[in-house]
């Protein structure tokens, strides 16, 4: 073989140097072109930049052109291309409208400005972003109708719109979004009937409308979608009836609360057997609960309360609960202010041991309350109000060691025929309980002693026939912030035990025969903002009010309460309402009653003649009255006040009644007037 010719190492030498030369034009033109393009990404964000607020100064110093656009803050590029494919600038607190140029950003796959303040419309310009997969503009002020646009972004799996402002309909072109998996509207302004089209969308899983404005009736075509797991349509103006379901729908959710919607629940709602929470609440749903919602195996909530369903005559059986005792994962049933009649059956001991809230208000249940209830162990909120039952109160309700709230009361009772007896000692032992309501009945007998360890926030026992004495041990339950014990045959002492409740708000103990100071303490609790103790038989000086008192009401009218009103009052500057008629104070009126500039009603003097009270007050109606300036009601009927009245009480624009008869009052009123 020949050695080569100098022309054939020339001829290599160029062979193999020019694809290498290529190679790096290519590459210096693709570097070109990726430079210039996310040189573009970065002007059209520094333009998104410039025509929004940055109150936290959140982008100021990190958006600029000596940081790489993909080093900022909320942003993340490709790794192939190096574009913008990321903007996330959610909770940031930026105000401002979207700027057009953000259409520019197209490798954009994801867009999440929620939790700001932008405000205005969404420009079409957006429409320009065919790779986005995700859209969150929730918690905003965005406004205008949703764009029909929409339905050109084919990628978006996510799109979330909620708490806005938004208005219109629902765009029928949203079901061109063919893999739209979650879409969520709620919390905004839309009106209109719920598009047949969003049948279309064989990929959804998650509806979201609710708290709007929509009309009309739920299209048929949702309940055929037999990927979607949740509808949320509660707060609407939606009508008509409640359709089937498909025999393959894997809805596990369905939200349709507070609406219009009416006939009977169907049977055949029970093809969405996957279903774990039903809410039908506050609608206009008639007929029969069916016994089929005992087939929802994995059922754990359900919500039928305030409709007009009823049960069967003339028994008033109520099967569908023995039903749910197949529902083994149930943990709520609220069936409140139905028609339902009847009694509540034994049975109910054979619901889930799951079951953690149990609400049954307003249903017409005559009979008793079945011991077998103590059988729901796991039982958290027990309300049986407003109902018919009679007897007493099960002590089997005493084993229900978890729950929290317990709501008897209004159930029309009468000693001996209705709920009656004492309220069970081991009540008050439960030491989850943190709501106890069994007001209104005919509930007799003395209060038991109060555990230490009680949770107790609210203990409502007004309008029963209790009697003895307030237990020193209310002490102990230092927590309660809502103590009414009024309208009862309670006697003796306020125990000065009750300054330990030191979240105390509401204190009433009205007309009942309790006697004896009223404790000093109690006018130490700063949280007290409501004290009733009215029509009783307190005696002694009225103590004075701690410099942090927040007190609102102050009833004390119908005792014996004497001596001076304190100067110290004015420490209860946030009082509305002081009513100390029908008492036997004396003295002046204090003029650091003018201190009390948020008061509206203030009583100090008799409203009747015949009253066995009287209070002996003398002097001059102080001109620090006009001070209050919110003042609606002024009694100061039957004393002996003398003197002019202060011209200052006419300028009070607020005041709508002034009663000063049987006074000694002189002067000419035309001239105050």
């Amino acid at each position: 073989m020949s050695n080569p010719t100098l022309t054939d190492n020339i001829k290599f030498h160029f062979s193999f140097i020019l694809p290498i030369q290529c190679l790096l034009i290519c590459l210096t033109m693709s570097m070109s072109t990726s430079l210039s393009n996310l040189t573009t990404d970065q002007s059209t964000l520094l333009e998104f930049k410039n025509q929004i607020l940055d109150p936290h100064d959140v982008l100021a110093n990190n958006w600029s052109k000596t940081n790489s656009v993909c080093h900022w803050v909320g942003i993340s590029c490709t790794a192939r291309y190096g574009r913008v494919s990321v903007l996330d600038l959610s909770g940031m607190g930026l105000k401002g409208t979207i700027a057009p140029h953000l259409g520019n950003l197209s490798f954009l796959v994801s867009l999440n400005l929620s939790g700001n303040n932008f405000h205005g419309y969404l420009p079409k310009e957006l429409a320009k972003l065919r790779r986005l997969k995700l859209i969150d503009l929730s918690y905003n002020a965005f406004n205008g109708e949703i764009p029909s646009w929409f339905g050109a972004l084919h990628k978006v799996k996510y799109l979330i719109l909620s708490n806005n402002t938004f208005t219109g309909t629902i765009p029928p072109t949203l079901a061109n979004m063919s893999n739209l998996e979650t879409l969520d509207l709620g919390y905004n302004l839309i009106q209109g009937e719920i598009p047949y089209e969003i049948g279309d969308l064989q990929k959804l899983k998650m509806f979201h409308a609710r708290y709007n404005q929509l009309s009309g009736s739920i299209p048929s075509s949702m309940f055929n979608l037999s990927s979607l797991k949740l509808i949320s349509l509660t707060n609407n103006t939606l009508s008509g009836k409640l359709l089937c379901m498909s025999l393959d729908s894997n809805l596990e959710i369905l939200n349709l609360g507070v609406n219009y919607l009416s006939g009977n629940i169907p049977d055949c709602i029970s093809n969405a057997s996957k279903l774990k929470i039903l809410s039908l609440n506050q609608n206009s749903f008639s007929g029969l609960i069916p016994n089929t919602l005992g087939n929802f195996n994995f059922l754990e909530e359900l919500r039928l309360w305030s409709n007009h369903l009823t049960t069967k005559t003339p028994n008033h059986e109520w099967s569908f609960l023995s039903s749910l005792a197949n529902c083994k994962n149930l943990s709520v049933l609220q069936i409140s202010s139905n028609l339902l009649n009847g009694i509540l059956p034994t049975s109910i001991s054979n619901l889930s041991t799951s079951l953690q809230d149990l609400r049954v208000m307003d249903c017409k249940i005559k009979g008793t309350i079945p011991m077998e209830i103590g059988s729901l162990s796991n039982i958290r909120v027990l309300v049986l109000a407003q109902n018919e039952l009679r007897g007493s109160i099960p002590r089997s309700i005493g084993n229900l060691t978890r729950l929290e709230e317990l709501v008897l009361d209004c159930n029309n009772l009468e000693a001996g025929m209705h709920l009656s007896g004492q309220i069970p000692p081991s009540i008050f032992n439960i030491s989850s309980l943190k709501n106890i309501g069994v007001q209104n009945n005919s509930l007799s007998g003395k209060l038991p002693c109060m555990s230490s360890d009680s949770n107790l926030k609210v203990l409502r026992l007004w309008g029963n026939h209790l009697s003895g004495n307030i237990p020193r041990s209310i002490g102990n339950l230092t927590r309660l912030e809502d103590l009414e014990l009024d309208y009862n045959s309670l006697e003796g002492e306020i125990p000065s035990e009750i300054g330990n409740l030191i979240k105390l708000e509401i204190f009433y103990a009205a007309d009942m025969h309790l006697s004896g100071q009223i404790p000093p303490s109690i006018f130490n609790i700063s949280s007290l903002k409501n004290i009733g103790v009215q029509n009783n038989s307190l005696s002694g000086k009225l103590p004075c009010m701690s410099l942090d008192s927040n007190l609102e009401v102050l009833r004390l009218w119908g005792n014996y309460l004497s001596g001076n009103i304190p100067d110290c009052i004015s420490n209860a500057w946030k009082l509305k309402i002081l009513s100390l008629n029908q008492n036997s104070f004396s003295g002046l009126i204090p003029r650091s009653i003018g201190n009390l500039t948020w008061l509206k009603e203030l009583y100090l003097g008799e409203n009747s003649l015949e009253g066995s009270f009287f209070s002996v007050f003398v002097g001059e109606i102080p001109s620090e009255i006009g001070n209050l300036i919110k003042l609606e009601v002024f009694y100061a009927s039957h004393m002996h006040l003398s003197g002019q009245i202060p011209p200052s009480i006419f300028n009070i624009s607020s005041l709508k009644e002034i009663l000063l008869q049987n006074n000694s009052l002189s002067g000419n009123l035309l001239n105050n007037i």
